[in-house]
């Protein structure tokens, strides 16, 4: 969660809406812990499917797809964004809830400990998404987020667009 693409977005839009300290902290942990929840899910489900279904190779184009389908998405909405509908500034505030495969590799390996050990992981990987969030947040409210308010929720979504087809490419030569 200390990636940019999940706490920019939040912190220029609680920004722009004037949000106090403990609202933004609030709202940035329950993203963070909603973020690691779906988080674990979709591993957990994508690694059953993996195992029992799938290809490596399959799962590796669905996630590609999926962080490219992602992408354009919000560049769709950036630029409906700049045309000045206001509807979709929310939009770069999903990419903090999202599922990512972070912990996928954690899961996989987790299993061959036996489902306790794959559950206490999965709920430290679920605390640690919310702390997480939370903390960057503190610390860019009192440092850096003076500087991210004058950015256009349009400027950050094409940023977070950047991160994630990075990641897809990442993804995709590996």
């Amino acid at each position: 969660m200390i990636a940019p693409d999940h706490w920019i977005p939040f912190s220029v839009l609680s920004s722009k809406r004037g949000y106090t300290l403990g609202k933004s902290l609030t709202l940035s942990s329950g993203i963070g812990f909603a973020h690691g929840a779906l988080s674990v899910l979709v591993s957990l489900l994508v690694a059953f499917a993996g195992l029992v279904f799938l290809d490596p190779l399959e799962i590796r184009i669905g996630a590609v797809f999926l962080l490219v389908a992602v992408s354009i998405y919000m560049v769709i909405n950036a630029i409906r964004e700049e045309k000045g509908n206001e509807n979709v500034e929310n939009t770069s505030i999903l990419v903090s809830i999202v599922p990512d495969p972070a912990f996928l590799p954690i899961a996989l390996v987790a299993v061959a400990y036996g489902n306790i050990f794959l559950g206490l992981l999965s709920l430290v990987f679920i605390l640690a998404s919310g702390i997480s969030l939370l903390s960057v947040v503190y610390v860019a409210r009192g440092s850096i987020f003076r500087k991210l308010e004058k950015l256009k929720p349009a400027t950050v979504d094409y940023v977070v667009v950047a991160v994630l087809l990075l990641t897809a490419l990442f993804v995709y030569i590996s």
